[in-house]
């Protein structure tokens, strides 16, 4: 299955028992997109990703969203 738009999906596993103990969170996504209209198809329509909300909403206890521009945070 294919996610297009996604210039970079990196996974790290290995964040500090400190990390999770403070903020509840084990796992960090973080993803690329080439352009902002590409990630808003990506955020508000992309059938994949939709499907991923829908299926996998209801399993995630917490998330934390940061959008942000390279170079500029």
């Amino acid at each position: 299955m294919t996610v297009v738009h996604i210039v970079q999906f990196r996974f790290k596993d290995g964040t500090s028992p400190e990390a999770v103990s403070k903020d509840g969170i084990q796992y960090a996504f973080v993803m690329h997109f080439e352009t902002p209209e590409d990630r808003d198809y990506y955020v508000k329509t992309d059938p994949v990703h939709q499907k991923f909300v829908k299926t996998n909403g209801p399993l995630i206890e917490k998330a934390i969203v940061v959008d942000y521009t390279v170079g500029e945070f």
